[in-house]
């Protein structure tokens, strides 16, 4: 114990002798939400789009009324012949969502679904939800008449009977705060762990050099296992991000303020596993490094790439639907996925897979690093 002790002082110690890199311990979690709050205007605080585009692949009168309710509460729409031109509106700015009703749209809500509905948006998540939840409510009204026009009744009849003695809506501006908050924290924290994972991999630049320097060996001459020197430097780099994690939370609750849509102690539960992750990974690729140089340009490789793969600086409902589909493959989207899932129920229990997906990436890691470090034959090799 005394042994694992001095050895984690140690790591602190060479971690805090470099003024430089104990700047960016404290430097780069907070850029994580300087850089979302500069990138997403709040001033406002306003995150529901007023204009819409729309395609319809076939003729649907059930989208074109929910188009005409849209309209008269004040939204503004333009209807779209191709998905392109709809596309680069959004690109451009001047839609800032796109609505678009597939083939078979008015099939399914003759069967009382709702399917065949797409909607995308470059703001992300929170338009999305909040547009869908809109078309949902009016769809919803209108199924009752679909179904009684597919037994002989006039749609338009029965229509007109259902606006002349629909109850009368006022319209009222309500305030998004606290969706625009859910926005921005699952923003900031995507910029986050890619700088978790980049504290991380300060970390195993001192283990590089303890290894360059001879030092490893020197210890490992002494009655201290190559078992104790490696949990002492997860220990100590997993201690270093834990401090991070808490500085980012604590700015976002009280200097900006955010409220996440999600326990804040929750939110450090999650980012601790990711912490996990990172800290195991970047064991991993010390481990299986041959040189400095290999084991930074792994790391560049590896963080970056993975973070962009993931959706973590792009909002992965931009990206193609196989990129999608990859993004499953990194821990970064499990992250983000399960906190997302906390923001719409509350419940912790719905992302218990997420948080599982999580543990099992940070214990294949850490098996992949303990099997290579007891069988590598090439230890001494490191320059």
């Amino acid at each position: 114990m005394k042994q694992l002790v001095w050895l984690i002082a140690h790591d602190f110690k060479n971690a805090f002798a470099n003024k430089r890199k104990l700047v960016t311990y404290v430097v780069f979690p907070l850029a994580s939400i300087l850089f979302v709050l500069v990138l997403n205007s709040i001033s406002s605080g306003e995150t529901v789009p007023a204009a819409y585009g729309v395609i319809y692949q076939e003729d649907t009168p059930a989208g074109k009324q929910v188009m005409e309710w849209m309209k008269d509460s004040g939204k503004k729409i333009t209807v779209y012949q191709t998905k392109r031109e709809a596309e680069q509106s959004i690109v451009e700015n001047k839609n800032t969502a796109l609505i678009l009703f597939k083939k078979g749209f008015e099939a399914s809500l003759a069967k009382g679904e709702i399917n065949d509905l797409e909607i995308s948006s470059i703001q992300g998540d929170v338009v999305n939800t909040v547009l869908k939840r809109e078309l949902t409510t009016h769809l919803n009204h209108l199924i009752p008449l679909i179904a009684a026009s597919q037994q002989g009744a006039d749609f338009n009849s029965l229509l007109a009977d259902y606006q002349k003695n629909a109850y009368p809506v006022t319209a009222k501006k309500l305030s998004t705060t606290k969706q625009t908050g859910q926005l921005l924290s699952t923003a900031m924290l995507g910029v986050l762990t890619f700088f978790l994972l980049s504290s991380a991999g300060n970390m195993s630049d001192f283990m590089a050099k303890e290894k360059e320097e001879k030092t490893f060996y020197r210890l490992l001459s002494t009655p201290i296992k190559s078992s104790t020197y490696s949990l002492s430097t997860i220990i100590a780099n997993f201690l270093l991000i834990e401090g991070q994690i808490f500085l980012t939370l604590f700015v976002m609750k009280f200097l900006v303020q955010i409220d996440p849509g999600v326990s804040y102690f929750v939110l450090f539960l999650m980012l601790s596993l990711f912490g996990l992750v990172a800290v195991s990974l970047t064991l991993v690729i010390f481990s299986y490094s041959t040189s400095y140089r290999v084991m930074n340009s792994m790391k560049m490789f590896i963080f970056t790439g993975s973070s962009m793969l993931a959706g973590m600086f792009v909002p992965i409902e931009l990206m193609p639907r196989f990129m999608q589909k990859v993004a499953h493959l990194f821990p970064q989207f499990w992250l983000i996925d399960g906190i997302k899932k906390i923001q719409s129920s509350g419940l912790l229990r719905d992302s218990l897979l997420n948080i599982a997906i999580l543990v099992g990436f940070s214990s294949l890691f850490f098996c992949l690093a303990i099997y290579r470090q007891a069988n590598s034959e090439q230890e001494k090799n490191f320059v």
